[in-house]
Parts: C-alpha cells; structure tokens; sequence
C-alpha cells in the first residue's frame, strides 16, 4: 500500500491532515484558502536525496504560480532530477507515483512519466 504525505496547518498546530483535510480545516477555522507554499508537507521516506532536489527547486523557484498551490516544478529538469529519476526507474519502473513520492518529489507523476516517454524514446529504448 502506497504512503500518502501528510500536511501541517501553518496557522496553528494541528498536524497530520490529508490535503483535502488541510483545505477543509484552513477555510473553517482560519477562513479563505490556505497558501500551500507555507505548508509543511510529510512525505513518507522522506531520503536525503529528496530533500537535495526540494532545495535545488527553492533556489530555482520555478514552482507553477497556478491557484492549484501543489509546489511542483516547471520547466527543464535539473541533471539533480534526473539522476533520482533514473534512480528511481531503476527501483519503481513504469510505477510513476511512487518515484515522485520518493526520488523526484519536485515533480508529479504525469511529469515524470512525460520526461521518461521523451529521455527512452529518444534513446530508443521505451517499450511502454
């Protein structure tokens, strides 16, 4: 069964919230919408190597600007990315969720497996 991370309220204490859950939470007890890049997210795991690659994304700060508020990256993967995706390939294969939760948290999993499709097509090497 696959982990789920899970979300501090950056208002008060409360802890452990589902993202739903920290919106439900934010609007009745705080009123409004809850800005996500203040939020402490749990991932599960959680490995050094994630953490290097949520710095390099901060330093870069090319997180999407859109309302939806989920903090993934935009743009060319940075050679950090990549290699925890290969490292990641290597471990999960095709399984794109559990890479992002665990080696390239800085992407989500319709990017990750749009950057696979395009770096083994390219190399000749995707078998779908």
């Amino acid at each position: 069964q696959e982990l789920k991370p899970t979300y501090d309220c950056p208002k008060c204490d409360k802890k452990g919230m589902t993202k739903q859950g920290l919106h439900t939470h934010y609007g009745m007890v705080h009123g409004g919408k809850v800005n996500m890049k203040q939020v402490k997210v749990n991932k599960p795991g959680k490995s050094s190597r994630r953490a290097a690659a949520k710095k390099v994304a901060a330093k870069q700060d090319t997180t999407t600007d859109d309302d939806s508020g989920d903090g993934y990256r935009i743009g060319p993967w940075t050679d950090e990315e990549h290699d925890a995706f290969i490292e990641g390939h290597k471990k999960y294969g095709n399984r794109w969720k559990l890479i992002s939760g665990e080696f390239v948290p800085t992407r989500d999993a319709k990017q990750i497996g749009s950057h696979a499709l395009n770096y083994f097509t390219t190399r000749g090497q995707w078998n779908g």
